[in-house]
């Protein structure tokens, strides 16, 4: 009751995303859009550091030393999205822009438990400043 066991990991991906934007509506300064796509990501890091704790809780408690090892995460991460936004224009090629939108990873088959694997859904809001270039 009073041992503790626990384990953090950390994983690092490169992914290529592919987008595909559909106008709905435009005026002059605005612009209402809808956003369709996929990303394909691979694991090129992973780390799993292992900590623990026995004894009585508080200052008598015995920790070990941290171990560190490495983890594999060799299947590709797949993944689709879609999503709303709206875009302001300040000028012809400078905007103000926010996009909520939908993205769901698909289970890869691999043995090591994800944040994508426990909640597949997830939203996402984007908002930032767009440059439009000429073209």
């Amino acid at each position: 009751e009073n041992n503790h066991y626990y384990w953090e990991d950390k994983l690092h991906y490169v992914g290529i995303p592919l987008r595909v934007h559909c106008r709905l509506w435009e005026s002059k300064r605005w612009e209402l859009y809808t956003a369709a796509g996929g990303m394909v990501e691979k694991c090129v890091d992973g780390t799993q550091t292992v900590r623990w704790t026995t004894g009585a809780t508080g200052s008598h408690a015995e920790s070990g030393e941290p171990t560190t090892n490495n983890l594999e995460v060799k299947p590709l991460q797949w993944s689709v999205q879609a999503a709303v936004g709206v875009q302001f224009r300040l000028t012809q090629r400078i905007g103000l822009y926010a996009e909520p939108g939908l993205v769901y990873h698909f289970d890869n088959g691999s043995p090591v438990q994800t944040i994508r694997k426990e909640h597949p859904l997830n939203y996402s809001l984007q908002a930032g400043l767009r440059l439009t270039l000429p073209k």
